[in-house]
């Protein structure tokens, strides 16, 4: 093998796009590390994860027949589970009340609340799984009927949980993008807080569950846990992270399963660090010594990437410099930047340094890094799309520096006064408390951190993106 096959292999497999909602996720690039096995099985309830960490990737493996059954290999509990949608982008209207359907049904004139709603989501997912005729009633009439009739309601879950229960299987209702349910806060948390007392009502059925992810800044903080007995719920949330093992078990997850004539120089660079590979299986596993042991994931990345990030140790090592780059201000990286920052290098280290001695040259890392933190800031606009607004006036700034820098870029920019008023997004969540709720929000989100002198600093994974600078540091990448 050759650094010009490894990196031929790295170039043909890893993404070159991240993949967008609603999009299938692909068998054979499913990676399970152990906490997201966790948040998977079927007696959890609520998973919570910041953007980018796969809460919607899992949703929609769970929605789909073929991954789920891969997913069962790992999570017994899912094996034999039929899945419903009970929220989440591209659902029906059938399954599910779009938002202006929702803003509708919960408004003060209509008598509804968001749980009377939720009842009725799971009402219909309940037909679904009992082959009755599918409603013909608009939302309001089929969420006043749950409403008005609470009998009827509790009689459908039980026989649904005896079908099941004769049948052997069960049934769960996921839900995802809450923050699609509205663009405001006041109105967000009573829907979230009554999804979550709806999904606590289902575990006291034997057959049926329900599985909520959320994002960390809709539940840590908010007012979406004062009902009674939260705290049964509470105790089976699990929190999405990806930690250096786990990021490197799934490059090596993508690069085995490429072309056999691409991976190849993969499969033998693991055989000869002693981690043969079933190069015949439909889908190559990683071997379980790999996913685990960290002096051998360093080993075999720097087959990859060379010892240093540079002529000698003082610049660090890259298994560890890379993901200390790509690691938001509360030390989470994301897979899609991890997996776009390697392949990016790759294509730099084709580009710039062909004879290097290595895959990937450490100057073209750097660039990786740079071009990971422009998806990264892209990403989290989707989300947040506020945060261009804030970030704008801080360009060519460099940190660490004073917050009332920070507070005075924002005020001679009245950039403060500009938001909340997108249509389908989530304000910055203390936007009335001024400078200081927003920075509050921005260290919440990770994209800052508040050093001990009081000092604004802020990671690279978002600093290069933004355009801002820091001595020493990665250079700012050149966009507008």
């Amino acid at each position: 093998m050759t650094p010009a096959m490894l990196r031929r292999a790295l170039i043909e497999g890893l993404p070159e796009v991240q993949a967008q909602d609603g999009t299938a996720p692909a068998a054979a690039q499913v990676y399970v590390p152990n906490a997201h096995a966790r948040a998977l099985a079927l007696d959890c309830s609520l998973v919570i994860g910041a953007r980018g960490v796969g809460k919607t990737f899992w949703w929609e493996a769970l929605r789909r027949g073929e991954v789920r059954s891969r997913l069962a290999g790992t999570v017994k509990s899912i094996d034999n589970v039929t899945v419903g949608t009970g929220f989440g982008i591209g659902v029906s209207i059938n399954d599910a009340p779009d938002r202006e359907t929702f803003a509708r049904l919960i408004a003060p004139e209509s008598g509804f609340t968001a749980y009377d709603v939720w009842r009725t989501v799971c009402v219909r997912w309940i037909g679904r799984l009992l082959d009755l005729p599918r409603p013909s009633q608009s939302w309001r009439e089929s969420v006043s009927a749950v409403s008005s009739d609470p009998e009827i309601y509790a009689c459908l879950l039980e026989q649904a949980n005896k079908v099941l229960g004769e049948q052997a299987r069960h049934g769960l209702l996921i839900f995802d993008a809450l923050d699609r349910t509205s663009n405001d806060w006041r109105t967000t948390d009573p829907i979230v807080r009554d999804l979550l007392r709806f999904a606590l009502d289902l575990r006291s059925y034997q057959y049926l569950h329900a599985k909520v992810f959320l994002r960390q800044d809709q539940f840590e903080g908010r007012s979406v846990k004062d009902f009674t007995d939260a705290s049964k719920l509470l105790a089976t949330r699990v929190e999405l992270t990806w930690g250096s093992l786990d990021l490197n078990g799934l490059l090596w997850q993508y690069l085995l399963n490429t072309p056999a004539d691409i991976s190849r120089p993969i499969v033998d660079l693991l055989t000869e660090l002693g981690c043969p590979i079933n190069a015949d299986a439909d889908v190559r596993e990683v071997p379980q010594r790999l996913r685990h042991d960290e002096s051998l994931q360093k080993a075999a990345f720097a087959r990859l990437a060379g010892q240093y990030m540079g002529r000698d140790r003082r610049r660090g090592i890259p298994y560890t410099w890379i993901v200390s780059h790509l690691s938001d201000s509360q030390g989470r990286a994301s897979p899609r930047s991890f997996l776009a920052a390697l392949r990016h290098a790759a294509v730099n280290t084709s580009e710039n340094h062909p004879e290097h001695t290595t895959a990937l040259h450490y100057d073209a890392i750097k660039e990786g890094v740079r071009a990971a933190s422009g998806i990264r800031v892209d990403e989290m606009a989707e989300d947040y799309p506020w945060i261009r607004h804030l970030m704008q006036p801080l360009r060519g700034m460099s940190v660490p520096c004073s917050f009332d820098n920070v507070a005075t870029a924002w005020s001679t920019a009245k950039v403060l006064d500009q938001l909340g008023t997108s249509e389908d997004r989530l304000p910055p969540e203390h936007l009335d408390q001024g400078p200081e709720g927003v920075r509050e929000d921005l260290e919440k989100l990770g994209l800052l951190q508040r050093m001990r002198d009081g000092r604004v600093n802020m990671p690279d994974l978002y600093r290069v993106g933004f355009g801002l600078g820091r001595r020493g540091g990665v250079k700012p990448a050149a966009r507008e």
